[in-house]
């Protein structure tokens, strides 16, 4: 069995300040297409939001029944490269 999978997202919230990233479970269908710089789609409160994946972890930095899955890969987006 494979160990579980987390990405910090920053989440894309126009009306509101986020300035830190969320911690978002990888689903086994996710498994393996997720990498730093991906755009995802996660849920964000009651809604679906877009953000970037900016670090994987095998580690929930809370406990891990309060972290939701990523619910999709942004089709047709490249990854965001780094400098």
């Amino acid at each position: 069995m494979a160990k579980q999978q987390y990405a910090s997202v920053y989440v894309e919230v126009a009306a509101t300040r986020v300035d830190k990233p969320f911690q978002y479970r990888i689903p086994a269908a996710l498994a393996g297409k997720i990498e730093v710089g991906q755009r995802v789609l996660v849920p964000f409160g009651a809604q679906k939001k877009k953000g970037f994946v900016v670090e994987l972890s095998d580690t929930p930095e809370i406990g891990p029944e309060r972290i939701r899955d990523i619910l999709d890969v942004s089709d047709g987006e490249r990854p965001i490269e780094g400098e």
